[in-house]
């Protein structure tokens, strides 16, 4: 009998177990989820605990009286329509009922004020969030009863400093602990040291707010990991301020342009973003923009950073990345992100500031630099020209300031001349590119504004640009520089130059850029252009010229870029009978290689100052009638052969022109040839 009342009793306790366990689903299943709420059941624990999202317009209790079964209640969210801007009044101990409550989310539902005691009984709350209500305080002890609080949001409203509120919170636990009948020194799994002066606040979110400067509320939330102040008002930040048991702060979108920190300051923050302020420079030492040593991480774009102090990054051992993308820095030294204590590489993102292509970047085109395909610098001398950095390393556009310089492996730097030695003549600023060898000198750029004509005697041999600005020379001729075989950019700019030797370019043969804008010429040497077969760039304008030779124009035709324009360059013109430079310009191909011909002027006669482009007869608004077409009549044979007769005299006399012009250019740059090679091209003696 014994074994049937054993089992009996265990069939008995099964039944039991059963009907406690379908009581208790029966509960869940049958929830009543109120009016424009959804309900969802906890994947975990389906049978005791409910997820509430509710679409409401307000926040009343007639709403939270619709809850039933509250107890199952774990999370609930309340948003309100964005369109409605119906004013709530909560009532005190709004939640009361919601005993069990894990997580409250109150999201776009304006609120008058808060009731201090809206939170009573909530000991179970561990998150809270009240995001854009249009809170612009916060009762003081509101935050009473929530012992347990873990993460509090307060994003989107207007408060204007940290509410005191959050400083209460320690204090709450004290008075819940005090209740508990334990016998033993925890308290919420703390010590009860540390229970009677610290909070579980670990996540505080104060964003999109008006806070312009932070009080010390904060400091006393030991046990705050992440704290969040975007998109407010702050202009500075003293991080002495901020919980030295931080480790994320995130300041993006304020106004700050000072950091105030001393070496024992946020000793725990591993990842610092102040991107989106107003930061200009980055310091090593002092307490002013100096950053925590412990950081890990640290997000600097879109400030208005031009400087980066020597060794403002060294004293990090742990520093793994640095963003600097978007800021304003024309140059980052190596020693300025470099480290003898760290043991890793640091990474770093540099793209989107106008960095000047100088050698003193050329550590970057190691790994370090993340978005290397991304980093530009713009050529010193013409900021309209950005390169890709590497292929500014590649082609030696990483250009170095310099006294005094001499190439690797040249062997005559101390004697007097010395073609790969280079000294800065006296009042020039001079650049070469980096790391310049005997074999391959790269760049050498002088540059020198209102200096002396005799100090350009110091021009180093191996120039390849030389600037000339501001002088009042009205004469210049290559006697003052001597020849210099690898010139390629000649440019004299407002130099008040007058006229030109005939000879002004002898010495120049490899020249492929010449500027000579904004003198006082009235007339330019054309012959020269032959002993200058490369010549791509031809700049003459706001000068005083007034015509150009058919042998000028016929040269112009090989440049691919002139400017011949100005409002003091004011040419001929006629209708009647065209001047050259008129024909020229009847080919369009002519106009798009001059870019300034919207801004070239000439004078016409009954018209005054007309710009050239209303002298061409094909031109929309044209001042010169359009020319007449003449039909073509049949020729005979005495006419062809009188042509013939015509253009043979024509090209004998063109070619004795040419033999003379030819001989006197050659004796002039001193050249030998053969008798053959002396026959100008198609010119055959008879």
């Amino acid at each position: 009998m014994e074994p049937t009342i054993r089992n009996r009793h265990i069939t008995l306790s099964h039944i039991v177990i059963v009907l406690i366990v379908w009581s208790a689903r029966c509960q869940a299943q049958y929830f009543s989820c109120p009016s424009r709420c959804q309900c969802y059941a906890d994947p975990v624990d389906s049978v005791r605990s409910m997820h509430l999202i509710c679409k409401w317009e307000q926040l009343n209790s007639s709403n939270l009286e619709s809850i039933t079964s509250s107890d199952a209640v774990r999370t609930l969210t309340i948003r309100c329509p964005h369109s409605m801007r119906n004013i709530s009044t909560p009532s005190p101990r709004l939640f009361n009922a919601l005993r069990n409550l894990d997580r409250l989310e109150i999201d776009r539902c304006l609120i008058e004020s808060l009731p201090s005691h809206l939170f009573q009984g909530m000991t179970q709350l561990y998150s809270l969030v009240i995001r854009n209500a249009g809170l612009m305080q916060l009762p003081r002890d509101i935050f009473n009863d929530l012992s347990n609080l873990m993460a509090l949001d307060l994003a989107g409203n207007d408060l204007r400093i940290e509410p005191y509120a959050i400083s209460v919170l320690r204090h709450a636990i004290r008075v819940v602990c005090g209740k508990q009948k334990i016998g033993s020194s925890d308290c919420f799994g703390y010590t009860s040291k540390t229970s009677n002066s610290e909070c579980n606040l670990i996540q505080l979110d104060l964003s999109n707010n008006s806070i312009n400067f932070l009080s010390n509320t904060l400091v006393s939330l030991h046990r705050l990991k992440v704290l969040s102040l975007d998109e407010n008002r702050l202009s500075n930040i003293d991080l002495r301020r901020v919980p030295n048991g931080v480790t994320d702060l995130t300041l993006r979108n304020n106004r700050i342009n000072t950091v105030h920190s001393t070496h024992d300051s946020v000793s725990s923050l591993r990842r610092l973003d102040l991107s989106g302020n107003q930061l200009d420079f980055i310091s090593a030492t002092g307490t002013v923009n100096v950053l925590p040593n412990g950081l890990w991480s640290v997000d600097l774009t879109n400030n208005k950073i031009s400087y980066i102090q020597d060794g403002a990054f060294s004293n990090m051992p742990k520093l793994t990345i640095v963003d600097l993308r978007n800021n304003s820095l024309n140059e980052l030294r190596e020693a300025a992100v470099s480290s003898e204590i760290r043991k890793h590489r640091l990474r770093v993102l540099l793209s989107g500031n106008p960095l000047n292509c100088m050698c003193s970047l050329r550590w970057i085109t190691s790994p370090t630099i993340v978005d290397l395909t991304n980093v530009y610098c713009s050529h010193i001398f013409s900021r309209n020209t950005r390169l890709l950095l590497t292929d500014a390393d590649t082609r030696g556009e990483l250009l170095c300031k310099y006294d005094a310089s001499c190439a690797e492996q040249c062997t005559c730097c101390f004697q007097q001349s010395c073609y790969c030695k280079s000294i800065c003549p006296k009042g020039c600023t001079c650049w070469h590119s980096a790391a310049p060898h005997v074999t391959r000198m790269g760049r050498n750029i002088v540059e020198c504004e209102g200096v002396r004509l005799d100090y350009l005697k110091e021009i180093p041999e191996s120039i390849t640009e030389l600037r000339l600005l501001n002088g009042n020379w009205k004469e210049w001729s290559p006697k003052d520089i001597g020849p210099k075989r690898d010139l390629l950019v000649l440019n004299i700019t407002s130099c008040n130059l007058h006229w030109l030797n005939e000879s002004f370019l002898d010495g120049f043969p490899s020249l492929t850029q010449l500027d000579l804008s904004k003198n006082q010429l009235q007339s330019f040497p054309d012959a020269q252009l032959d002993g200058v077969a490369d010549l791509q760039l031809l700049f003459l304008n706001d000068n005083r010229l007034s015509t150009f030779s058919a042998f000028a124009l016929k040269r112009f035709t090989a440049i691919s870029k002139l400017k011949l324009g100005g409002s003091t360059n004011k040419y001929m013109c006629d209708c009647e009978n065209p001047t050259p430079l008129q024909e020229w310009f009847y080919d369009e191909t002519n106009i798009n290689r001059v870019l300034d011909y919207e801004d070239m002027y000439c004078e016409l006669k009954g018209n005054g100052i007309v710009k050239i482009k209303q002298v061409d007869p094909s031109q929309n608004g044209t001042l010169c009638r359009r020319p007449t077409v003449t039909p073509i009549r049949p020729t005979t044979r005495s006419t062809v052969t009188t042509a013939a007769s015509v253009i043979t005299q024509a090209r004998n006399m063109y070619c004795h022109m040419e033999r003379a012009d030819f001989h006197k250019r050659q004796k002039r740059v001193g050249a030998t040839h053969t008798a053959t090679e002396q026959q100008p091209l198609n010119c055959v003696r008879s």
